[in-house]
């Protein structure tokens, strides 16, 4: 019986634990199911979500590289979006800004078929470049247009501050005239009455000395009477009585000094002392011939013609031009030219620039030595030309610059002003001297003509 109940009790426990048991794995089974079809709902979702994020078709190489780029991190799309705000933010400056957008302001801004932004970019980049180069080169120009604008506001203040000088130069010496004109007006005056003083001081004097005058001319009347009384008696006495000159055919111009038949040269008594130019002629006459000139003032031909080549102080050396063969020149022989007078002064009108000093520079002031070279030689020197002018001294015609604008300093204008004279007169007496015949010298010729180039 006893064993009985235990088989018995033994069963229930089996049969509850069978229950149990059955019981554990009903409510497994029904958390599983329920597990399993949440799970499946998600999957169906998740799978929806994949199909949406990316079609099966597009599942490529592609596909492969954004997991890769995504790194695991995050989602393809995520990272997609994120590289898409970060993108906008960078093109637009907005993070919300979409492609579509984007396309829009680009086509407004660069037309339908704008290029890539990069290739706008680099477009603009080299437009920019071209333009900052370009910029560069009118910022050069301006500053060098400032440096002569400078340079130009320089010269102003500086030709401005000469005229303030200048001009205050000018009151001081018109002020300085003023005043001498003040004192030359008070000295005239003084002068004036001191003069009417004196002229009737002199009146008074003359009035006394016209009455003595008068009865002087009388007294000077008789004698004037009795001298022209001798004088006819003097005149009616014999003739033979009379001075008369020594004859014409006595007179000669100089001799011959010395001779060189091999060089056909001589020497005559005649030299710079006596006037004699360079170039001029004598006929040579044997000692005692008589030279008396013809009724057109002319002498006989000589034995020979010599002609002045160079002048020494008291003799020159003359070469022979014409001799009749078998009557030689020799010492003593004499000479003669119609138109030599020793006693002549040759006249010179000399201006223009000269050298004198031979330092190859010709200036006005040199003149005056060319002035004083005449008046050593016995010329005389003129200041015009006239009928009696025997030679123009002409040195090198002056240099006239251009011509001065109005608003230059006074100083430059009277110094072209007096250069444009002096033009002016150089032309005009070349021009005189061309119509009138009057030979024209420069220094050499000159020096040559009076044989002072040997003592240069």
């Amino acid at each position: 019986m006893a064993s009985r109940t235990s088989a018995s009790v033994g069963m229930l426990v089996s049969l509850a634990t069978l229950g149990l048991l059955s019981l554990v794995l009903f409510v497994l089974t029904v958390v599983f199911a329920a597990n399993t079809n949440r799970l499946t709902k998600e999957n169906r979702l998740m799978e929806e979500n994949y199909r949406l994020a990316v079609a099966p078709s597009e599942r490529d190489d592609r596909w492969e590289e954004l997991k890769r780029l995504a790194g695991g991190r995050q989602g393809v799309v995520r990272y997609l979006d994120a590289s898409l705000s970060a993108t906008m933010q960078k093109v637009s400056g907005s993070r919300r800004e979409t492609l579509e957008g984007l396309t829009e302001k680009i086509e407004q801004r660069f037309g339908p078929d704008a290029p890539p932004l990069l290739n706008i970019i680099e477009k603009k980049d080299g437009e920019l470049a071209s333009v900052r180069q370009e910029l560069a080169a009118k910022q050069r120009d301006l500053d060098a247009a400032l440096a002569d604008l400078q340079a130009t506001n320089d010269r102003m203040k500086r030709t401005e501050e000469e005229h303030r000088d200048t001009i205050a130069a000018l009151n001081a010496e018109i002020d300085g005239y003023k005043a001498e004109l003040d004192s030359y007006r008070e000295s005239v005056t003084g002068a004036q009455e001191w003069m009417r003083g004196e002229v009737d001081q002199i009146r008074t004097q003359l009035s006394g000395t016209i009455a003595e005058l008068e009865a002087q001319n009388s007294r000077l009347a008789n004698e004037n009477a009795i001298l022209k009384e001798q004088l006819a008696k003097f005149r009616a006495g014999p003739a033979d009585e009379t001075l008369k000159p020594s004859p014409e055919e006595t007179l000669a111009d100089g001799s011959i000094v010395g001779v060189n038949p091999g060089a056909r040269q001589v020497y005559i008594s005649r030299g710079r002392n006596d006037r004699v130019v360079q170039g001029m002629s004598f006929e040579v006459y044997s000692q005692g011939t008589s030279i008396a000139r013809d009724a057109e003032g002319n002498y006989p031909p000589g034995k020979a013609t010599i002609e002045v080549i160079r002048i020494e102080e008291k003799s020159s050396l003359c070469r022979i031009i014409r001799e009749v063969k078998g009557n030689i020149i020799i010492e003593g022989d004499v000479i003669a030219n119609a138109l030599y007078d020793p006693r002549k002064k040759y006249k010179f009108v000399v201006f223009g620039s000269f050298d004198t000093n031979a330092d190859n520079i010709a200036t006005p002031q040199e003149a005056a030595d060319i002035k004083a070279v005449i008046d050593n030689w016995g010329g005389l020197v003129t200041d015009d030309l006239g009928g009696d002018t025997d030679f123009l001294v002409l040195g090198e015609r002056p240099v006239l610059p251009p011509e001065p604008k109005s608003d230059s300093p006074p100083e430059l204008i009277s110094r072209y002003l007096h250069l444009k004279r002096d033009v002016q007169r150089y032309d005009e007496l070349f021009a005189a001297a061309q119509r009138t015949s009057i030979p024209v010298l420069n220094q050499n010729r000159l020096m040559t003509l009076t044989g002072l180039h040997a003592q240069q």
